[in-house]
């Protein structure tokens, strides 16, 4: 049995922090590597709970990968819904295992089922790692565990000039959207276009720029 240590200096990493991304605000508490058969407390994204691999009804584990900004299959920005038109938030969380915790290497960490998740935590293996993803079977060998960023809906115009659109323009909240919106046309008028997004309209006439809401924006936040 090696140990994390050894594995992340074996694959030129030492470093001990892991990512997992997600559209449920949860904490540590809430982590089972069991949860698609409890049917508990969902911490994965709907992708993951659902379709592929990982969502087999008797796959096990709690999955984090070592690049937060990765969006490919099984990274842990694909799971917090940021590419997705349904989701209405996400979260992207740190976890780093305790010092002594037992992993293994495994390159397929996305089909054990329940009856080899028995066997190995009876062998005492608390996760398996391929190398940029960690399969973590035992939340016990988790030493923290927190929300390290939050995405979510956010106000944004779309410049318009004479009929040409401009590049989006994203905001922090409404206010911070209204205070510029006084600052480029003083005065203005709001109405309705025929698709139902709200024009925003200076009331003098020397100025020629106006701006479009648009509900797509979507942003990063720190936490």
């Amino acid at each position: 049995m090696i140990k994390l240590i050894d594995i992340l200096k074996e694959i030129g990493d030492v470093s001990s922090t892991w990512y997992h991304g997600s559209i449920a605000n949860i904490d540590q508490n809430d982590l089972d590597p069991l949860f698609r058969q409890n049917k508990g407390k969902e911490f994965m994204s709907t992708k993951s709970a659902g379709d592929g691999r990982t969502g087999s009804q008797d796959g096990v584990g709690i999955y984090f990968g070592k690049d937060k900004t990765c969006i490919d299959s099984f990274c842990p920005m694909s799971y917090t819904g940021f590419y997705s038109e349904y989701a209405k938030e996400g979260f992207m969380y740190e976890m780093k295992l305790k010092p002594d915790a037992k992993v293994e290497k495994k390159n397929d960490l996305h089909a054990i089922g329940s009856e080899a998740f028995k066997r190995f935590r009876q062998e005492g293996i608390d996760a398996f790692t391929n190398g940029t993803e960690l399969n973590v079977l035992n939340p016990k060998a988790i030493q923290s565990f927190r929300k390290i960023m939050q995405w979510k809906k956010t106000p944004a115009l779309i410049p318009m000039v004479r009929g040409k659109k401009g590049e989006l323009i994203q905001f922090n909240n409404e206010q911070e959207m209204l205070n510029y919106l006084k600052k480029e046309l003083g005065d203005y008028s709001v109405f309705n276009n025929k698709d139902g997004f709200k024009n925003y309209i200076s009331k003098d006439d020397n100025i020629e720029k106006g701006f479009v809401e648009s509900k797509d924006s979507k942003k990063w936040f720190n936490v």
